[in-house]
């Protein structure tokens, strides 16, 4: 799959602590790939900034690592920027169902299986599987989870998805 860049304004504020500087707003070039299929290399060998036309900057909103990356490097005369790692927690959903399980202990096995059965039910015999990668598609994820989470029991607390990442606050 050719990696697909896609053009965004990209606003880069400047800070002292919590006092605000101020914002400058750049051209940049987001890659929009599914995350998962991009490796654990976060090397840029074959990236420079005749690659970018125009562009001042490459976003790429998230990418799996092995090696903890410096905050900032230069490479290719590119500047790298880290602004920062989080821990993300993913299912591999490639296989079946049933080779799914395999991996869990015969207790939780049971207790998957009758939750899916419930859900089933519930659902009024459909189950509709649908994988998010790309960062269109998590938009798409977002306004189906807030939608989902308002009518669980922790949505009732207040517990629930509010916003998109890409409106700043999810």
């Amino acid at each position: 799959m050719p990696l697909n860049w896609i053009e965004q304004d990209y606003p880069l504020s400047f800070r002292i602590g919590a006092l605000r500087l101020g914002t400058i707003r750049l051209r940049a070039a987001s890659l929009e790939y599914p995350f998962l299929e991009l490796g654990t290399d976060i090397s840029i060998p074959s990236l420079s900034r005749e690659d970018f036309g125009g562009y001042e900057v490459a976003l790429i909103p998230g990418h799996p690592y092995e090696l903890t990356p410096p905050a900032v490097s230069l490479t290719n005369g590119l500047i790298r920027y880290v602004r920062n790692l989080e821990v993300r927690y993913l299912v591999d959903v490639r296989g079946t169902y049933r080779e799914y399980l395999t991996k869990f202990s015969s207790k939780t096995r049971h207790n998957l299986t009758r939750s899916v059965h419930k859900f089933q039910e519930l659902s009024g015999g459909r189950i509709q599987w649908q994988v998010f990668a790309t960062a269109g598609e998590i938009e798409t994820f977002y306004s189906v989870a807030i939608h989902i989470s308002k009518k669980t029991y922790k949505g009732s607390m207040g517990a629930v998805f509010r916003k998109s990442p890409r409106s700043g606050n999810a």
